[in-house]
């Protein structure tokens, strides 16, 4: 970090200085430092999609999705391309709870990239918490043929089927009442 002060101290207008430095500070879990350093970098260089993204990332950490949400439509507005930038923005909007949104932004991550298995993941987790079974468990499926060792996609899926098999037996519990 010294190293970083030091050439800012020479040099307060190198952006790329500000942005390196946020990225050795959120490394560190300083994420408020971070978005400071971020701020400085847009400031000094306001096109630039990754400071954005940075900046949008050390927001999530904090769970100021608001302003990472913010940040990340302005990474997209300047590359639209990025396929992580539409993930993460995904993400903010899952743990707010809009998972409609979210599912927006990870299907246009895998438009983007439809070999990245994190992204069908993380739109089976937002499909399965609004309710979409089905959709969740072809998510999941995807996201275990592209990486099969990964215990994580594994487990969603164990998880999905358990609350399926849950859900068919309540239903064959319902309709022998129904028949009594």
């Amino acid at each position: 970090m010294k190293d970083f002060n030091a050439a800012i101290s020479i040099n307060s207008r190198n952006d790329e200085d500000y942005n390196r430095r946020g990225n050795a500070y959120y490394a560190q879990g300083k994420y408020k430092e971070a978005i400071e350093d971020y701020s400085q970098a847009i400031e000094l260089k306001p096109n630039n999609e990754t400071y954005y993204s940075n900046r949008g990332m050390a927001y999530n950490k904090l769970k100021d999705y608001e302003n990472a949400i913010k940040d990340f439509n302005a990474a997209i507005s300047i590359n639209s391309r990025n396929d992580e930038d539409y993930n993460c923005r995904g993400n903010a909007y899952y743990a707010q709870g809009k998972y409609k949104k979210a599912i927006a932004d990870f299907s246009r991550a895998i438009e983007l990239d439809p070999n990245n298995a994190n992204y069908y993941n993380n739109r089976g987790l937002a499909f399965y918490n609004q309710g979409s079974y089905k959709e969740a468990l072809c998510n999941y499926n995807k996201a275990i043929e592209l990486s099969p060792e990964n215990e994580i996609y594994r487990r969603n899926k164990a998880k999905i089927s358990f609350a399926h098999l849950l859900l068919l037996n309540i239903e064959k519990e319902n309709n022998r009442c129904i028949m009594m």
